[in-house]
């Protein structure tokens, strides 16, 4: 028995202690371009959650596999909207007004007959959102390393019809499982609903990319233009408090065409 003691007592001083377990979420910091407003982000994740606030704004919005949920801090208020009720009841309203609007453009398109040439550009122009359509993006690693938020990152630059339009900084030190998951999801739903003016072509890259996002640089217009970057990134263990709703809030319902 003293032997056995003994040995346990040698093995317990001589290997080491296991590392301890990684935080499974993660708690980051963002400032993005609102209009041309520069403003701060929060966004925690972990699993299917994910809870993303503004400093500046009372609004909050909570997500996880089956809904998203819009909490006004201000009114003391929370909506939910079911992915369920988007499917069932948003969309066939969506593709009514889609057809609508595609019967208006027919008509206009009859009507630009009789408009000078650049009358008609300028008409072209504003239809050109009316109807939406697929858009896609490609994506081209640079090759360029660096650091976002004390994270290694790399350079993808996004490609469309063989034109350098911007750069997406990836890390792969953040799991890309939430975020990714959200996109499909709206993608599936909404993206024949969307056009480039809705940021739907880099929206719909997001499932694409195979690590997360910590910087958007826009060069449509020719000047490099910083729309997001990440300014902090921690590991975090959250509690399913963190994931509640406030108490006391009253629920607003959302009319989606349902009874």
């Amino acid at each position: 028995m003293r032997f056995v003691l003994a040995a346990a007592a040698v093995i317990l001083f001589l290997v080491p202690p296991l590392p301890a377990r990684a935080a499974p979420g993660w708690d980051l910091t963002f400032t993005h371009l609102d209009g041309e407003r520069a403003a701060s982000a929060r966004l925690r994740m972990e699993g299917d959650h994910i809870r993303a606030s503004d400093p500046d704004s009372p609004q909050e919005v909570l997500v996880d596999d089956s809904a998203f949920t819009m909490i006004d801090h201000e009114k003391q208020t929370y909506m939910v909207v079911t992915f369920a009720q988007i499917e069932t009841t948003l969309l066939p309203m969506m593709r009514a007004i889609q057809e609508m609007a595609a019967g208006q453009r027919e008509a206009l398109e009859e009507a630009m007959g009789e408009l000078e040439e650049d009358e008609r550009a300028e008409v072209e122009k504003d239809l050109a959102g009316l109807a939406g359509g697929d858009v896609e993006v490609q994506f081209k690693d640079s090759g360029v390393t660096g650091q976002v938020a004390g994270l290694e990152a790399r350079r993808l630059d996004v490609m469309k019809d063989d034109e350098r339009v911007g750069e997406v900084w990836v890390t792969p030190e953040i799991p890309t499982g939430p975020i990714r998951s959200l996109a499909t999801r709206f993608i599936d739903l909404l993206g024949e609903f969307m056009d480039e003016t809705d940021g739907a072509d880099l929206l719909a890259s997001l499932p694409r990319l195979e690590a997360f996002p910590v910087r958007f640089v826009d060069l449509s217009e020719g000047t490099p233009r910083e729309v997001m970057v990440l300014t902090g990134a921690k590991r975090a263990s959250f509690q399913p408090a963190d994931w509640a709703l406030p108490a006391g809030y009253a629920q607003t319902l959302m009319n989606l065409g349902g009874r």
